[in-house]
């Protein structure tokens, strides 16, 4: 037993009594069952919140179930060029914006699905995309944006803070809009709603100047898989500025 005394006259004090593990976890510990002659009791660390670092933070046995929903974007606009949009947001690993016609929502009342014409960036690690087209006169297009987390949890593209666990409409919405969108072969999803890979570079780019009208840039467009709907060329002066 544990008590400082050589009970079993052996030459040894307190051996054997070996050890224990309680919690499971990051709360998990294990003690040794006898101390300097004192008992020890096994008493679990205090659980925190779950985040997605492979952890089973909140010790409840799963590692990374539900870790705070990615937060909304805000604040979404376009910047004075007129073809850049902007949002302001956190918590977040990448962004998902779509792009959609305004009259054909309007008169789909409200279809999502149908409506959706573009998935503008998909997973972009910025708080900006660029889209360059302009609509007709009394047409319109629609934009909405949306966070994804590194443990491949989507956020919405919902209006509101309580957008994420949204079970009906909210006072700026006539229904939800994220069981539309995702419906569209257009959207930013993926399977198992794990983050997208890297797109690929395109290949064979190749400039045209001087016997050509100003300057004529060609290449090769990215597998039909990767869904690339929209390329951005960026081009340096002498000075080595980008442009």
């Amino acid at each position: 037993m544990c008590n400082g005394i050589d009970d079993d006259c052996d030459g040894t004090v307190d051996e054997g009594l070996g050890q224990t593990t309680c919690g499971v976890g990051a709360c998990q510990r294990t003690v040794n069952n006898c101390v300097n002659g004192s008992p020890q009791t096994c008493t679990p660390d205090i659980p925190t919140a779950e985040v997605c670092n492979g952890i089973d933070d909140n010790c409840d046995g799963t590692v990374d179930e539900g870790p705070p929903k990615p937060v909304l974007a805000r604040d979404l606009r376009f910047l004075v060029d007129r073809q850049t949009l902007a949002w302001t947001g956190w918590r977040a690993s990448g962004w998902d914006v779509v792009k959609g016609d305004l009259g054909l929502l309007h008169a789909s009342g409200g279809d999502f699905t149908t409506s959706l014409l573009a998935c503008l960036e998909s997973d972009s690690p910025d708080t900006e995309s660029s889209d360059p087209a302009v609509p007709q006169p009394g047409e319109g297009f629609y934009y909405l944006v949306r966070a994804r987390d590194a443990c491949g949890q989507l956020g919405s593209y919902n209006d509101g803070s309580l957008a994420p666990s949204l079970t009906g409409p909210l006072p700026s919405q006539a229904a939800p809009r994220d069981p539309g969108i995702e419906a569209s072969p257009l959207d930013c999803s993926c399977p198992a709603c794990t983050p997208l890979p890297p797109l690929s570079v395109p290949s064979n780019v190749s400039t045209c100047a001087g016997q050509c009208q100003g300057m004529v840039v060609t290449w090769n467009a990215n597998p039909s898989s990767e869904r690339v709907l929209q390329y951005r060329i960026r081009y340096g002066s002498a000075s080595g500025a980008l442009h």
